[in-house]
């Protein structure tokens, strides 16, 4: 490959990568926008190793007054999770108890 195809690809990967970036905050915010509720109060929690979003709703789902399953549905809609796999060293919102 020659020099000005070289700089030619690095260019629109970087381009590439700049949309991917952008598009993936813009999803992410527009995820959160959606499901924020009034009166709900919200966590960052940092994910342990072994930490699943089930494991989070059992601890936390009664004390909101939804069920477990409601739980995970809007963990998963505030976080703009497609599955239920969660990446340890990542933050998560979650829903909290009213105190």
């Amino acid at each position: 490959m020659n020099r000005n195809a070289r700089i030619v690809f690095m260019a629109v990967l970087v381009m590439c990568t700049v949309i991917a970036v952008i598009g993936a905050l813009m999803v992410t915010a527009e995820a959160g926008k959606e499901t924020v509720r009034p009166g709900r109060t919200y966590e960052s929690v940092c994910i342990g190793s072994g930490d699943t979003l089930w494991g989070y709703a059992e601890t936390y789902a009664g004390a909101t007054g939804m069920s477990v399953r409601e739980y995970v549905s809007e963990v998963k809609k505030i976080n703009g999770l497609k599955s239920d796999w969660l990446i340890s060293g990542t933050y998560l919102i979650l829903v909290k108890p009213q105190d």
